[in-house]
């Protein structure tokens, strides 16, 4: 598998909320980094265990469930010379199932990958994420 079928497979994964499956694509020691965390909320996560923590804070958050709405949502990703390295472009319009509007997840995800594993992600995310993230990571919940 190349470097951007992995980081889209985990990504299938995902959307899907298949985290455990996700996760087999992280190796045990990977990071992810949220280089723009609010104020007051972690900015990175070392290890599958810590990863996961986070991923489940993230989706307790969004409990009621989302919807994609494929038709005014964009993913680009961008392969360079380096045949570790994906950058992708997120821009995801996404309905909440028990919220009237709908919400703009946009997203930059530059994601190192080394033996069929991904060894560093880092996710720069704003829109209404910024707001999401604080909610499910800070110690308050604010």
């Amino acid at each position: 598998m190349t470097a951007k079928d992995i980081y889209l497979r985990q990504l299938d994964l995902a959307r899907a909320g298949d985290r455990p499956g996700q996760l087999e694509f992280y190796a045990p020691d990977a990071v992810v980094e949220f280089p723009f965390a609010p104020d007051g909320t972690p900015g990175r996560f070392h290890g599958r265990d810590e990863i996961l923590t986070m991923l489940q804070a993230l989706d307790r958050t969004r409990s009621s469930g989302t919807r994609v709405i494929e038709d005014r949502s964009s993913l680009t990703v961008h392969e360079g010379a380096d045949p570790e390295l994906v950058v992708a472009e997120v821009d995801l319009t996404v309905e909440f199932l028990d919220q009237a509007e709908l919400q703009q997840i946009r997203q930059v995800h530059v994601v190192r990958i080394q033996d069929d594993k991904i060894i560093s992600f880092r996710d720069y995310f704003a829109g209404d994420t910024t707001p999401l993230v604080r909610q499910a990571l800070s110690p308050t919940g604010d």
